[in-house]
């Protein structure tokens, strides 16, 4: 009997639970991210809050490698999340720009912080269903292909965009209603 190398394993061999397990487990691990990257995004210094949500989708790449019995190397996860979100020129610059408006008192920081935490959040979102797609048809990180995710990668992140303003409008619900 010959031995699969471990790119050549099937889903089944390298992850621990059940398909219906993995995707509920999958979900609570990008929400929470996306808890992490709304908060990110209000920090009012600009550029921390790029810092911020990266190494969030870092972590979150690394749970999903975990869940998925996937290999995990920290620069493999920031190359690839760069890779993927750098494919869509246009996310990059306008968080740059949510970012550097924070620089403008009062106004500026509130127009920055409600940006960056909407795209912050939805962008963490978009990258955890791509690569939840990914190991799930079997992929590892040695084989992630982002020209080939682009367009699944743009469709997640408009769905992202709804699911973290639902996630605020929560939110919010909750501190008026503590108030």
């Amino acid at each position: 009997m010959a031995v699969k190398k471990e790119e050549e394993k099937t889903i089944e061999e390298t992850a621990p639970l059940s398909y219906e397990d993995r995707i509920i487990e999958s979900n609570k691990i990008i929400r929470n991210h996306m808890l992490v990257s709304l908060g990110f995004g209000v920090v009012p210094i600009p550029f921390v809050d790029l810092v911020g949500i990266t190494g969030t989708q870092v972590n979150m790449l690394k749970t999903l490698s975990e869940l998925y019995g996937q290999d995990f190397k920290q620069d493999w996860a920031k190359k690839a999340v760069g890779s993927l979100v750098g494919g869509g020129v246009s996310i990059p610059v306008a968080m740059g720009l949510s970012s550097l408006i924070k620089l403008i008192p009062v106004v500026g920081q509130a127009a920055g912080a409600i940006s960056m935490a909407t795209s912050g959040a939805a962008l963490t979102y978009a990258v955890g269903r791509v690569f939840v797609s990914h190991f799930e048809s079997g992929g590892t990180f040695l084989n992630f292909n982002p020209a080939e995710m682009k367009e699944h990668f743009k469709a997640e992140f408009e769905d992202g965009k709804d699911i973290a303003k639902d996630i605020e409008k929560n939110i919010d619900k909750t501190e008026k209603a503590s108030a």
